[in-house]
């Protein structure tokens, strides 16, 4: 089983997050925590899989925050959780290592779901967020010779540009799980893309996602 350490300072965040996960079967609160100053320690004695870290902390920043985690515990997975789809905090956070930027609105069955593709070592965004993070890339992001995807390959490119993860992808397009993956893999070789940020923007820039171009 998985276990999530939840670190937010609004104990009713903390607890709404803890009631959600405690309908999966395969994922735990390892603990809680509601200041920056404590988390080391919690993390040294919790030992979790990942981290639900709020961006915006009292003394501090959520950004600064991932960084040292992510210092100490280089193997740790830690999603960013805002209110905010600050332009800012999204790119820090995705530089600091963050597996992840997820929004608070986020629904029960998605946030777990956007949990378990972190923890399997996918990137994930909220809509929202990725497309802020298109609109980075793309003024950021240099040219690239690229390969011409398939149509399948489209096809799961457009899913993930909504934000979908691997799993919801496979029910959308009725393949295997392993199928997408692999999809998305070749993808990321086409587009010259590290993450599925970037292959997002560079499918932006390559207009793979206006229609039937």
């Amino acid at each position: 089983m998985n276990r999530i350490l939840l670190v937010d300072d609004h104990e009713i965040v903390r607890r709404g997050l803890a009631d959600i996960i405690s309908t999966a079967s395969d994922l735990s609160v390892a603990g809680e925590c509601g200041a920056e100053d404590d988390l080391m320690a919690r993390v040294e004695q919790t030992r979790p899989d990942l981290v639900l870290l709020d961006v915006r902390m009292p003394k501090t920043n959520g950004v600064a925050c991932c960084e040292a985690l992510l210092t100490h515990w280089p193997d740790l997975k830690v999603v960013m959780l805002s209110t905010f789809t600050d332009e800012d905090a999204i790119r820090r956070s995705l530089l600091a290592g963050a597996r992840g930027y997820l929004l608070k609105d986020i629904d029960a069955r998605k946030l777990l779901d956007q949990l378990r593709a972190a923890l399997g070592g996918e990137i994930v965004l909220d809509a929202k967020v990725a497309g802020t993070v298109v609109g980075q890339m793309r003024r950021l992001a240099a040219e690239v010779t690229m390969e011409r995807p398939t149509e399948r390959e489209r096809e799961v490119l457009r899913e993930v540009a909504q934000g979908l993860t691997s799993r919801e992808i496979a029910r959308d397009l009725v393949l295997g799980e392993s199928t997408v993956k692999t999809h998305i893999q070749n993808l990321m070789r086409k587009l010259n893309a590290g993450n599925r940020a970037e292959l997002i923007a560079s499918a932006m820039r390559h207009h793979l996602l206006d229609g039937d171009a």
